[in-house]
């Protein structure tokens, strides 16, 4: 698998100039499409490119193609995905022992398919730092958001969130933390071209795995969109609400690429 998602690589060496590039003034932080649940795998970095790193050679072709096998490590292995929709089926069950088992069997998946993604992920980092960000004076490195904060200088006196009004457009926790944090990052463009189409049959599920997520994930923010818009007669306090996002703030992710040193 890491011969698979690191064939983006060039293996030509970098010209001397590489070793002279400006410091990036801000770190880059690419998001996750949400937050996850509790046992659930984690859902895919959006794909996203920032132009600065064109001054430090990282292109957009190869900066996409970082993300996109590295959304492919964190897929659980399509056995352990099958093990996992088995549990789901047979929880349906009307009998207490057949949830109980179909909970253990969702369980049982999502601890093991933790297990070997978080084992695949630290190998491709650290291969991704040591061919790739690493000649071009630059780390990678996935961090929480309290951690990007401290990275990036963030006040802790500061809403982190952006307030929501009528006239905006930004609803999701995700969207109002990074305008909140624009500041302090370098600027993210999301228009970029559409992933290369899967060369074989891991990429293929892979990218049909990371596809379903992130269409499930737009429904609910529609439906959180449609939620936030509703008259003040919702049954569910603003302030509820806001204290639930704020504690989703919590759990954020980021791809977050800095100076090497």
């Amino acid at each position: 698998l890491l011969h698979e998602t690191t064939r983006w690589i060039p293996r030509a060496p970098l010209g001397h100039q590489s070793t002279r590039r400006a410091l990036l003034e801000k770190p880059v932080a690419i998001p996750r499409a949400a937050v996850k649940g509790l046992i659930s795998a984690p859902l895919p970095f959006l794909r996203a490119y920032s132009h600065v790193l064109e001054m430090q050679d990282v292109h957009m072709p190869e900066f996409l193609a970082f993300i996109e096998n590295l959304n492919i490590v964190q897929t659980a292995p399509a056995p352990l995905q099958a093990l996992g929709l088995v549990g789901t089926g047979i929880g349906f069950v009307p009998w207490h022992w057949a949830f109980a088992a179909g909970a253990a069997l969702e369980i049982t998946a999502a601890a093991a398919s933790k297990s070997i993604t978080v084992s695949r992920t630290k190998t491709f980092l650290e291969t991704v730092n040591s061919e790739y960000f690493g000649p071009r004076n630059l780390k990678v490195s996935l961090r929480k958001d309290e951690e990007l904060a401290g990275i990036t200088g963030y006040p802790e006196s500061w809403p982190a969130l952006v307030p929501v009004d009528e006239h905006m457009t930004i609803v999701s926790v995700r969207d109002r933390r990074m305008q909140a944090l624009a500041p302090y990052i370098a600027p993210l463009s999301l228009d970029v071209p559409p992933p290369a189409p899967p060369q074989n049959m891991l990429d293929k599920i892979s990218a049909k795995t990371v596809a379903r997520k992130l269409q499930n994930q737009n429904k609910k923010d529609l439906k959180e969109q449609k939620k936030l818009r509703e008259d003040e007669g919702d049954e569910e306090d603003p302030e509820k609400r806001e204290r639930k996002n704020l504690k989703k703030v919590k759990k954020l992710e980021y791809i977050v690429i800095e100076n090497l040193h």
